[in-house]
C-alpha cells in the first residue's frame, strides 16, 4: 500500500513538473508575440499563460513539501522511489 501511495505521489510531481515546465517556457516565449500583435491587450492572454505556470509551480511545490522534500537530492531519490540517507 505504502508503495502505490509513493508511486502515485511521484508520478503527481513529474506530471506538474512537467506541466509547469511547459508553461514556463511558453511565458518566456510567447510575451513579444502576444504584444507585438495584440499591442496592450496582448497581456491578458499573457498573463493567463503566466498564472498557469505559477499554479502548477505551487501544486508541485505542496507535493514537494507533503513528502518533505527540500534539496534535489532528495527530490532526485523520491523521484526514482528510493529512500534519501544523509
Amino acid at each position: 500500500m505504502k508503495k502505490e501511495i509513493k508511486e502515485t505521489e511521484i508520478k503527481k510531481l513529474n506530471k506538474y513538473g512537467g506541466i509547469y515546465a511547459v508553461f514556463l517556457i511558453l511565458t518566456v516565449i510567447t510575451f513579444v508575440p502576444f504584444i507585438s500583435y495584440m499591442d496592450w491587450y496582448g497581456m491578458i492572454p499573457w498573463s493567463t499563460v503566466c498564472a498557469i505556470a505559477v499554479y502548477f509551480a505551487f501544486k508541485a511545490d505542496k507535493v514537494k513539501k507533503e513528502n518533505h522534500l527540500s534539496t534535489y537530492k532528495e527530490i532526485v531519490a523520491f523521484t526514482e522511489g528510493r529512500r534519501f540517507s544523509v
